[in-house]
């Protein structure tokens, strides 16, 4: 009996994996996981996307793999009372977990079949109240949606955005939504929104309701609380005509001349307080024609946004057909053209107001997906980099002898115990390189970081920034 329980306990051993938590940089997940059925709470979305970050590629471990952490630390990234029992209540949103399901489904056929994959979140949870330590198993055939197995089948989440949204509705759409972005697609039916983000009682199925009481306060939120300060959710809604569809887009903050490079910073700040970002937009490609925001002054105060939009792209299709015509005028010629054309309506004169509100949202979608795609090139350029070094560290070590292994860890231990936090870096189990060691992945990040800044010398050093 007893040399069962010894296998069992060195079973246990090799399978563990210490994780810490990670409320920086980017959580990785597949595709997949963007638009799954799910049903969770605020915390429980926020401490499973907070596992997630913290899961890096030495931690995919075998099919009964552990995980463990400290339960007090995950407890400080979401923000639970101190004052409270916080393990017993991280643990007890794991339990949750444990009792909640994923549905993850393939697009339907011709036929209507699809492959489905059926899971709960969490299989195992054990909590020990004196040392805080909490364990938990993932279900093994979970673990591809939530590892960025290939590349461009994984969508990139800031890990600060989604701790930081305070509704679970929030966050489903940025989920979604991002999802989406990764694939290029920046308009998504009504039907498929509802389905997306979970949204499966007849409740929401009047759409004004679904704008009132998730989309408008969703998009709030996000611009409130991310990265993402012109985010925007339309419909292609209007009197008259029932909506079908949502378009929508991410934008990082930017600095107003990065946006108008060609007036002063000072004329810049002006349009961006005065205007929304769809009319600046269209302000912007006006410059190109000629157009001085200076001309503006408050003549456009107390118009709609649609008026200014529709008039803009007006005078930007003559702009385009006198130039493709070899009739192109002076720079300052049209640029009064478009105060002109607002003042007069000229697209309203000529019936074109709805056919230029078009143009400017498909102008607008082309410009998101450029931006999109130089945002998706910057992460993966980034996790290149990232993975170029975590694998130059690992060489590093491994390939170092016993003896010089263990001179390095002797000179760099004060470090590595820092980076161990409250448990001690254990110089013992470093000098093994078991990789499913906590101290082995401490010592790969510690060796990672002398890379990046030089201190240790690389085949080909790459940037990170």
């Amino acid at each position: 009996m007893s040399s069962v329980t010894k296998n069992e306990q060195a079973q246990d051993l090799q399978d563990q994996f210490y994780l810490q938590a990670v409320d920086d940089g980017l959580a990785n997940i597949g595709q997949e996981f963007t638009d799954a059925q799910y049903n969770l709470q605020k915390n429980e979305l926020k401490a499973w996307i907070l596992l997630i970050a913290s899961l890096d590629e030495d931690l995919r471990g075998s099919d009964n793999s552990t995980y463990i952490f400290d339960a007090i630390s995950f407890a400080d990234k979401l923000g639970i009372d101190s004052r409270k029992a916080r393990g017993r209540i991280v643990a007890d949103i794991f339990v949750k977990l444990s009792h909640n399901f994923i549905d993850l489904r393939s697009r339907e056929d011709s036929n209507g079949e699809q492959d489905i994959y059926h899971t709960a979140f969490i299989y195992k949870v054990r909590y020990h109240r004196k040392t805080y330590r909490l364990e938990i198993g993932i279900p093994p055939d979970l673990k591809p949606y939530l590892f960025a197995l290939k590349k461009g089948t994984f969508v990139s989440l800031d890990v600060k955005d989604i701790l930081a949204l305070d509704t679970v509705s929030s966050m489903r759409v940025y989920i979604f939504l991002r999802g989406l972005e990764r694939k290029g697609v920046f308009s998504v039916s009504i039907q498929d929104l509802r389905a997306g983000i979970g949204l499966t009682t007849e409740y929401y199925n009047d759409f004004r309701r679904l704008k009132q009481k998730i989309l408008e306060p969703a998009a709030i939120e996000i611009r409130k609380h991310t990265s993402c300060k012109h985010f925007f959710i339309e419909d292609n809604g209007s009197k008259g005509r029932k909506a079908t569809h949502i378009h929508f887009g991410f934008s990082q903050e930017t600095e107003s001349d990065d946006i108008f490079f060609n007036t002063s910073p000072e004329m810049a700040k002006i349009v961006k307080s005065k205007f929304s970002p769809s009319v600046q937009l269209v302000i912007r490609f006006a410059m190109d024609a000629g157009f001085n925001p200076r001309y503006i002054g408050n003549k456009f105060d107390k118009l709609s946004d649609d008026l200014i939009i529709a008039n803009f792209n007006y005078v930007l299709e003559l702009v385009s057909k006198e130039k493709k015509s070899g009739k192109e005028k002076a720079p300052d010629v049209y640029g009064r053209y478009f105060l002109k054309a607002v003042e007069e309506n000229w697209a309203q004169s000529n019936h074109q107001s709805e056919k230029m509100l078009k143009k400017s949202v498909e102008r607008e979608k082309n410009l998101k997906i450029q931006q999109n795609m130089k945002e998706i090139q910057e992460h993966d350029d980034m996790a290149t980099a990232a993975d170029y070094y975590r694998n130059q560290a690992k060489e590093f070590i491994d390939g170092m002898k016993f003896s010089d292994l263990n001179n390095f860890v002797e000179q760099n231990l004060k470090m590595l115990n820092r980076l161990a936090g409250k448990n001690v870096f254990n110089k013992d189990k470093a000098l093994t390189r078991k990789k499913n060691y906590r101290e082995y992945k401490l010592l790969v990040q510690f060796t990672v970081g002398k890379m990046i800044i030089g201190e240790l010398e690389t085949q080909n050093p790459v940037s990170l920034f």
